[in-house]
């Protein structure tokens, strides 16, 4: 027996309703991290934060998108198939591009596939938000032990 699209999407929907949670909350928090360390670090540091920041928005935003896509109700195969094609340029989403390819076959394995490039760019994204708050703790400036201006320092 075949199941729909529809059908098969539904069995999703909680999973991508979490995921593109987590996804948008984690996108907002780096945008907070961006403005804290806009305003902590100097010029000559603003090449490094960026390396942290963009890809690590692109993989939070890319699975928010996913996770966007695939709760809308009214998806036929090949409309939700090529929404990944347009991801092929970035090595990091070679998955997505298979799940792709395997949803324009109408294959349910295509869904196990799309779940596991969601669950894969999120977790890169955190590792790579992880990465940019050691960055920015060990290159925060700290005070003079004489500056502190409290009891211990008279």
């Amino acid at each position: 027996m075949q199941s729909s699209l529809a059908d098969l999407l539904d069995a999703w929907h909680d999973f991508d309703l979490l995921i593109g949670t987590a996804a948008a909350t984690l996108v907002g928090l780096m945008f907070v991290a961006a403005s804290i360390g806009a305003s902590v670090f100097l010029e000559k540091d603003r090449a490094a934060m960026k390396a942290f920041i963009s890809p690590t928005v692109v993989h939070f935003s890319a699975v928010l998108v996913v996770a966007l896509v695939s709760l809308i109700p009214s998806h036929d195969w090949p409309a939700l198939a090529g929404l990944f094609y347009a991801l092929i340029p970035v090595l990091g989403y070679l998955l997505l591009l298979l799940a792709a390819l395997v949803l324009f076959r109408q294959s349910p394995a295509g869904l196990d596939l799309l779940a596991a490039a969601q669950i894969t760019l999120l977790l890169a994204g955190i590792r790579n938000a992880w990465d940019m708050m050691l960055w920015i703790v060990i290159r925060a400036p700290t005070p003079n032990v004489g500056d502190r201006g409290d009891a211990a320092s008279n």
